[in-house]
């Protein structure tokens, strides 16, 4: 800080240096971070505080939907109607989320319905997730460039089945062969995604023996 000071009629102006110190001055960093949406579903079971701007019916509203959760720190699960347990996402994940299910690889640029499907595949969940998923493919800059193909200039598609490791088998027998001690059959399974492959040589090609190799092999 400085002051001045006028001497005299000519008001000549001395500038001196005010030296003013603060022994237990400090410069203090604040950072604001943005609360999930789930912060209150968390308070509430914990220290029973519950959000102060809710009327009755809200509160009713808020009373039932607390049962729905399930808090694991540092995450919160919803337990749906079928009893499928989800991952609740924070805002500071939703964009990244959504991101990887519409525009990586895996996700394919579908709409909103077939991102928010593969979303709750992986096992998550957000409020207003139609309408996050729909604004997502909204605001895809390589959707928008590509535009809609009509009927006429579209390539025709087809059908790809999204299956899971070990969920479907393809199994068929080979043979009649020459007898190789007693067996004439070969049954051969193999999984579509994995291709891992089970085979077995049997005498005969009956409904016995399938049952038999998938006890043995496959439900084992």
């Amino acid at each position: 800080m400085r002051r001045i000071r006028f001497k005299g009629v000519e008001k000549k102006a001395e500038v001196e240096d005010n030296v003013e110190t603060f022994p237990d001055e400090q410069v203090l960093a604040t950072s604001l971070e943005v609360l999930p949406w789930y912060v209150d579903i968390i308070y509430y079971p914990e220290n029973g505080i519950i959000p102060y701007d809710l009327s009755s019916v809200q509160k009713k509203k808020f009373f039932h939907d607390c049962r729905m959760y399930l808090w694991v720190e540092p995450y919160l699960f919803r337990i749906c109607i079928d009893n499928i347990i989800q991952r609740c996402i924070p805002e500071i994940d939703q964009a990244f989320v959504l991101q990887a299910c519409h525009a990586l690889p895996y996700g394919g640029h579908f709409g909103g319905v077939r991102t928010t499907a593969k979303l709750l595949k992986l096992g998550f969940y957000r409020p207003a997730l139609f309408k996050d998923a729909h604004f997502c493919v909204k605001s895809c800059d390589e959707c928008q460039h590509t535009g809609n193909i009509s009927n006429r200039h579209e390539m025709p598609l087809n059908p790809i089945q999204e299956v899971e490791v070990f969920v479907v088998w393809g199994i068929d027998f080979m043979g009649p062969f020459v007898s190789s001690y007693g067996n004439k059959y070969i049954l051969v399974a193999m999984e579509y995604v994995s291709k891992w492959v089970e085979v077995m040589a049997f005498p005969m090609n009956d409904v016995k023996r399938v049952i038999g190799f998938l006890r043995k092999n496959i439900f084992t």
